[in-house]
């Protein structure tokens, strides 16, 4: 063959490049051998904590009756707009690169420090889910929120797996609005919670009791569930004496 007759000539510097071109193809499958065999199950180990979070849902609690069948405490539609910060990723790179760094560069030419990189990016992040806010709670509300800076960033350190609240306890007509008006905004969705309610108002109030938050975690759920909604536990009365099969398992 025409390469291997020119190998044999006595030129050195065509031998001296073939053996430059050999070297550079044994790196190269050195390096793909590395990536796909030797180091092959830390970049899946990788994955999967950054694609899946594992997150305890409270159960929806139990209904109780008196001995006539008569309704005496029950569980709501309670309909809230969530935002899920993680399905924002490429919109918070876009506007990192694109509006935050760019005029960071206008100001200050060079390169920016970690520090710096660090500031911009928690600022493009910022400014995409406060655009948000502001767009969700215009068409829905009439009037626009404003996010709060301080709670987004502990947000989004603490628990980024949990969806990010914006509107709560919204009405039939706002969730018509929502339908029809925000279902083109990324990361934004409707969410149903169940919410406590008792028919008759106050009446036995004392031989119900009522529910409190739990803040505490249950033994062995740090080992199993990432993150936590929040759930309720009954106090006194008939919700507390019962707490156990009212609550149900959390999944």
């Amino acid at each position: 063959m025409l390469v291997f007759d020119q190998l044999r000539r006595a030129d050195q510097q065509l031998r001296w490049l073939s053996a430059l071109v050999l070297v550079g193809l044994g790196i190269l499958l050195a390096g793909l051998w590395y990536v796909q065999v030797a180091v092959s199950q830390r970049y899946q180990e990788s994955l999967k904590v950054q694609t899946f979070r594992t997150v305890r849902v409270p159960a929806p609690r139990g209904r109780i009756i008196d001995r006539h069948g008569a309704l005496l405490a029950e569980n709501q539609p309670k309909f809230q707009v969530n935002l899920y910060l993680e399905d924002l990723r490429e919109q918070f790179k876009y506007e990192y690169t694109n509006s935050v760094r760019r005029q960071f560069l206008l100001t200050n030419p060079g390169r920016a420090t970690r520090e710096q990189s660090v500031a911009m990016q928690g600022q493009a992040r910022y400014q995409v889910v406060s655009n948000l806010v502001w767009q969700v709670s215009s068409r829905i509300l009439g009037s626009p929120l404003i996010l709060n800076a301080r709670v987004f960033a502990r947000h989004y350190v603490d628990t980024l797996a949990l969806p990010l609240p914006i509107i709560n306890n919204l009405t039939p007509e706002q969730v018509a609005i929502f339908m029809e008006r925000c279902g083109d905004l990324p990361g934004v969705e409707l969410e149903v919670q169940p919410m406590r309610n008792y028919p008759n108002g106050n009446t036995a109030v004392h031989v119900l009791g009522f529910l409190q938050r739990e803040d505490e975690i249950p033994d062995g759920d740090e080992m199993v569930f990432r993150y936590r909604l929040p759930d309720y536990v009954g106090k006194a009365g008939v919700e507390g004496a019962f707490d156990e099969e009212l609550r149900g398992k959390a999944g």
